[in-house]
């Protein structure tokens, strides 16, 4: 760290298990974010937000310095670097070249008759209730339902699926050592014909085996034999709002939410495309356009780093995504 650089734009983040402690031009502890939150995801948009709002004069141009163990300052870190904020653990500083001291905060609760200053309760934050502030309740509505359909519940039961499959194919052939003529009757054929799946007046192309199911949101899942990648779907009407004022919105929600960020190239007339870290490990690369009134979402939802072949399906998906209308 530069030794002339504004300690005001620095900004430790201390996490145990009882509480974390933002320490920036103003000191703030959460209780209701410990170390357990933020490993599970949940926690993770709301340090973010809390250390933009203590630094948002400053924000984006601020250092985070992170003091936790070594999952929680992975989480946190990642989070922040794709947000394009400088984040890094404590552990790395260099000896000589430390960051100004600063005054160490207890984490345990005050005693009776303490009192501490900026020191936040639990609080509904979520991009839920911003999004219901907009004053065109039916853009709320589209962009609503991206906010919701974005979570992942899989069972520790759930068998990993094997990623490199390059490897696998160079182990599973191996030369025949007498020459034999094959005979079509007995060759084994593969099925990669892309399918037709609909449902709700939706109607796409996915690889074989997939299966297209209502969720309680409007929105449909798309779900075929790779357990790490579900296909979320929606068309909901805009009711006569203009595209560009749907895709000004989506742009604005990604730019507000820390765990989202837009791919460069998308939008301005093309669809937007952005990627979601909800903070359980798994990624969501979303696609969303407007179009004969109807705002389009696909969702690749990959339990880990998509695949290719996760990449492939998902574009198949939004390439061929339709309404036909109620049936």
């Amino acid at each position: 760290m530069p030794a002339n650089y504004d300690t005001d734009h620095v900004v430790t983040v201390t996490v145990d298990d009882i509480a974390t402690v933002i320490d920036g031009p103003d000191t703030v502890y959460r209780y209701d974010l410990p170390a357990t939150g933020i490993i599970e995801g949940w926690a993770v948009p709301a340090v973010v937000d809390q250390i933009k709002d203590l630094c948002s004069e400053y924000w984006p141009d601020i250092e985070v310095v992170i003091t936790a163990d070594e999952r929680t300052t992975e989480m946190l870190a990642r989070t922040l670097l794709n947000k394009g904020i400088a984040a890094y653990s404590s552990s790395v500083l260099h000896k000589d070249d430390p960051p100004q001291p600063v005054e160490s905060y207890p984490l345990e609760e005050p005693q009776p008759g303490e009192s501490r200053a900026a020191v936040y309760r639990p609080q509904a934050r979520s991009g839920a209730s911003t999004l219901l502030t907009l004053t065109n309740a039916a853009i709320a509505a589209v962009v609503l339902l991206v906010i919701a359909l974005s979570w992942w519940a899989i069972s520790s039961a759930l068998p990993g699926a094997t990623r490199d499959t390059r490897a696998a194919d160079e182990t599973t052939v191996a030369p025949s050592p007498v020459a034999t003529t094959s005979d079509p009757e007995t060759e084994e054929t593969v099925d990669n014909e892309p399918v037709t799946v609909s449902g709700g007046g939706l109607e796409m192309k996915t690889p074989p085996n997939f299966t297209l199911t209502a969720r309680p949101d409007g929105a449909y899942t798309a779900e075929g034999p790779d357990p790490d990648l579900r296909i979320v779907v929606a068309a909901d009407p805009v009711y006569g709002v203009q595209p560009q004022a749907v895709e000004a919105e989506v742009l604005r929600m990604v730019e507000e939410d820390p765990t989202l960020t837009l791919v460069e190239g998308t939008g301005e007339g093309k669809p937007v495309e952005y990627i979601e870290l909800p903070g359980d490990g798994s990624q969501v690369n979303w696609t969303t356009w407007v179009e004969k009134d109807r705002q389009f979402s696909v969702g690749c939802h990959s339990r880990g780093e998509p695949t290719y072949a996760h990449k492939a399906a998902c574009r198949m998906a939004a390439d061929t995504l339709t309404y036909q209308g109620e049936r």
